[in-house]
């Protein structure tokens, strides 16, 4: 069960690119997610709040992160996918060209999912990559 999980994330990291991150979601909850899918931010974005909860929770996080963005893309050749059981990590570089500035910016983070019967239902992002493993009960 838990290398489907991995195929799940995967699978909703590729339509990802697919599709426009800064626009609808809809995809996302009709494919992937559960719809009380909890995302909790890695705090460090201005004013988000710790946790965001169901379809209109994430698309508040996404109006919100998307109002200094005039551009947003991962990276497509830095995804590293790690199997944790009902957990999977996901390291990722997103890059992101500021509103205001036109300034472009990559960081590299992470994130654990947490996928319950086919469906994803937290999302939880880090700055360290050491955490994320931590948190999935894995090392690097």
């Amino acid at each position: 069960m838990s290398q489907e999980n991995v195929e799940i994330v995967r699978r909703a990291y590729e339509r990802l690119g697919e599709n426009d991150p800064l626009g609808d979601w809809s995809w996302f909850f009709e494919e992937f997610a559960h719809d009380e899918l909890e995302l909790r931010p890695a705090g460090t974005f201005i004013d988000s709040a710790q946790s965001y909860r169901g379809r209109e929770g994430w698309a508040q996080f996404w109006r919100d992160f998307s109002s200094t963005w005039g551009e947003w893309h991962y990276d497509p050749d830095a995804f590293e996918f790690f199997d944790a059981g009902e957990k999977v990590v996901v390291f990722a570089r997103p890059v992101g060209v500021g509103e205001a500035s036109g300034i472009e910016v990559t960081q590299d983070e992470a994130h654990v999912w947490t996928v319950r019967d086919g469906r994803m239902v937290l999302a939880v992002a880090y700055m360290d990559r050491a955490q994320a493993l931590e948190a999935a009960g894995l090392r690097e």
